[in-house]
């Protein structure tokens, strides 16, 4: 795979407030689920890298109802940072199985926190998510496609 990495250490100190004010707000929430440590930042990292990619504005409002599981027009964006199985160094696009899917288009961003980057290892439409393979990360079930089965970033049109 051919990885075009976004440095993120220019926006690292902005995304990581936001991403606390994003904690603090919906830490005591029911509907509150964290998968990770630090979703919220990866969250906000991987939007970043996209944003840069595609020339598009980052929204970091705190938007109370969250974003309706749309991070961009009919996109959303899945930041991974854990990277497993036989493509060691890949990362796998992972969405809930028990959840329905709201947008058009899932975009995978890998994330290298030690390194302070990212890049975007590509993206599937919602049937894609749809009918991928269940896999247990841990947090149970989870609809998961490894990165050398998605679209590249250049065909998202």
């Amino acid at each position: 795979m051919n990885r075009l990495w976004i440095d993120l250490a220019p926006y690292w100190d902005k995304l990581r407030a936001a991403a606390d004010a994003r904690d603090k707000q919906k830490k005591g929430f029911s509907t509150a689920n964290y998968m990770n440590f630090d979703s919220n930042f990866i969250g906000l990292l991987a939007e970043q890298v996209y944003a840069i990619v595609t020339g598009q504005p980052l929204n970091l409002d705190l938007i109370i109802s969250g974003d309706g599981g749309v991070d961009f027009p009919g996109i959303d964006i899945k930041g991974n940072e854990y990277w497993d199985g036989p493509n060691a160094g890949s990362p796998w696009l992972v969405n809930y199985s028990d959840k329905p899917l709201r947008a058009a288009k899932y975009v995978l961003v890998g994330i290298d926190k030690k390194r302070k980057r990212g890049f975007v290892a590509g993206w599937a439409t919602r049937e894609d998510v749809e009918k991928a393979k269940l896999k247990n990360w841990g947090y149970g079930l989870r609809r998961s496609i490894p990165c050398h089965k998605l679209r590249s970033i250049e065909t998202i049109a």
